[in-house]
């Protein structure tokens, strides 16, 4: 059984458009639930979702005090009843052989990636956003490879969202896999990579299955306080949890990225100096300087601009050394 997932947050003009698309892709078929998360919303999300339910037994609604998408999704996971579990937001759709597709394939593969549909609102434009094929495997360094290649040589991150791949339960259960509810950004990503460290098979389709709605108030699209503080540090150890070299490239390319940007809003908030320094020094240089493959000349520019002016000399000894 697929048990779909969805947070709704306000969602009172799409949630049940959002609903019905996935009642309508089962195509007669039944080995499914719908899980909605009612985040505390104040508009008319609640009377929507209590009225569908009314008429559809594979509906089950839950409504929590506020506590973000990620909070939403555990609530979600923890109540899922199905053998995989997959993921909608409320303002998207989803394409006509969704869950049929879903059901039909899954099988005990233990990730699925597919393809979407991303629909800018505000201009009217929709594109195909499909997955590179990578062969299904069951060989732990081809699966991380392919991690790799999804992440970093297509035309879109396709572990930035959660919701174009399916998941296995028990590997979600057992393993204490959530997502951080202290996230605003990248919270997809690191769920679906932190998941991916315990996975013995992978496969991709080339289906278009999902219609991604990007709404000028989307929060992916809205500026927000990111924690580059929690995020350089969770992919710096997500990188440990992988033997491929060019999987582990692409985490510390990250993790100095998320460091750099930690260390350039200090700076900007006018922290005390020896912070910043601890960060670029304790952090950023020993990532690109000892053996992970990093782009030095890539990153060094930042460093400079980024340290303060007294622990420049320090930041080029320790990096030359």
């Amino acid at each position: 059984m697929i048990s779909v997932v969805i947070p709704a947050y306000n969602a009172a003009l799409t949630i049940k458009e959002c609903i019905e698309s996935i009642l309508r892709s089962a195509n007669g078929m039944t080995e499914y639930e719908i899980i909605v998360i009612n985040d505390g919303s104040t508009d008319e999300t609640d009377s929507i979702c209590q009225e569908i339910v009314k008429n559809n037994s594979r509906v089950r609604y839950y409504s929590k005090l506020n506590g973000g998408v990620s909070s939403a999704r555990n609530f979600g996971i923890e109540h899922a009843k199905g053998d995989h579990i997959s993921f909608v937001d409320a303002d998207d759709i989803v394409l006509p052989e969704y869950l049929s597709t879903i059901i039909t394939i899954v099988n005990d593969i233990d990730i699925t990636f597919f393809g979407f549909k991303k629909h800018t609102v505000t201009i009217n434009e929709t594109s195909d956003m499909i997955p590179l094929m990578v062969k299904p495997t069951t060989d732990k360094g081809e699966i991380q490879e392919a991690i790799s290649w999804l992440m970093k040589n297509t035309t879109v991150n396709f572990f930035g969202f959660t919701w174009s791949k399916i998941f296995r339960s028990d590997i979600i259960k057992k393993h204490g896999v959530r997502f951080n509810p202290e996230l605003k950004i990248k919270e997809d990503e690191i769920f679906t990579l932190e998941y991916c460290k315990h996975i013995n098979s992978l496969q991709v389709i080339p289906n278009i299955l999902y219609h991604y709605n990007i709404f000028a108030s989307s929060l992916s699209h809205s500026k927000t306080r990111i924690r580059y503080d929690i995020l350089c540090k969770t992919y710096s150890f997500l990188a440990s949890g992988f033997d491929c070299n060019n999987l582990r490239k692409v985490l510390m390319d990250n993790s100095v990225s998320y460091a750099l940007g930690y260390a350039r809003d200090l700076k900007r908030a006018k922290a005390k100096k020896h912070n910043v320094k601890e960060i670029i020094i304790n952090h950023v240089l020993p990532l690109i300087s000892q053996g992970y493959g990093l782009d030095a000349a890539r990153w060094m520019p930042y460093v400079i601009k980024y340290i303060p002016k007294y622990a420049k000399a320090d930041a080029i000894y320790l990096f030359l050394r």
